[in-house]
């Protein structure tokens, strides 16, 4: 639909439970309409509609069922029992999260490219400037590979879980244009990182990618796009989660 010459383009994506919806919409001239202009925002409006349905799923079990999986520790003789953690339950993926997922920009990108993890994660480093250049996560039995690079002479973080614990998810925030500008990784006692990278230019909606102590962090999928300046920035997040007692 639309005015004579004009062709109205539109997509919605919400979950009722969240008490959350995106909608977005475009107006073309006909002239300039592509054939598959039907579904002009059907793969964002998917991805948001996986982003909310993992939120979802993620606080159910994290909030309700996780609680089931220790129940056998109670039982005289089982107090070391390990978690009985159904297969399917076992990990979680969070995201993706970009300013396009979340409802800031309909042309902006929302599928992940580079892969990393899982497995336990002993430290990562962070490069940043006026936003997150690049991240690299460190493991147990491998270094995962770097997600971006980072320019010469750009600001440098390097964080670690206390002894004992775990990370459990990550804040993010993005800023102008559509990237990454600070992150905060959480910890399993309850303490985080702090943000880390430029608060400045930080303009979107906070992201709270966490889903509880039981759960640890193990790994992520990122889209890496140029940023401001030449260097490379972080435009869309998905993190992976495993239960702590499966590692």
């Amino acid at each position: 639909g639309g005015a004579p010459g004009q062709y109205r383009l539109a997509g919605d994506a919400s979950d009722a439970l969240a008490g959350q919806s995106v909608h977005y919409e475009k107006v073309l001239n006909v002239m300039h309409c592509p054939a598959n202009s039907r579904r002009h925002f059907h793969g964002v409006c998917k991805a948001i509609q996986q982003r909310l349905l993992r939120q979802a799923e993620a606080d159910m079990i994290s909030q309700v069922m996780a609680a089931t999986f220790i129940l056998s520790g109670y039982l005289p003789g089982q107090e070391t029992t390990p978690p009985d953690v159904d297969p399917g339950l076992e990990m979680l993926v969070l995201g993706p999260y970009s300013p396009a997922t979340l409802g800031e920009d309909r042309d902006g990108p929302f599928e992940t490219g580079a892969e990393d993890g899982p497995g336990r994660i002993r430290n990562a480093i962070l490069s940043f400037s006026g936003f997150i250049e690049s991240l690299q996560l460190f493991y147990d039995d491998h270094d995962g590979a770097p997600l971006g690079v980072p320019q010469s002479g750009t600001n440098v973080r390097e964080v670690f879980p206390p002894p004992g614990q775990h990370f459990t998810g990550m804040r993010m925030k993005f800023g102008e244009p559509g990237v990454v500008a600070w992150v905060e990784l959480t910890i399993s006692d309850g303490t985080t990182t702090g943000e880390i990278g430029d608060r400045t230019g930080s303009t979107g909606p906070v992201v709270e990618a966490v889903v509880g102590p039981s759960y640890e962090l193990v790994g992520c999928k990122a889209r890496v796009t140029p940023g401001p300046s030449g260097a490379t920035a972080i435009s869309v997040m998905e993190l992976v989660f495993r239960h702590a007692g499966k590692l």
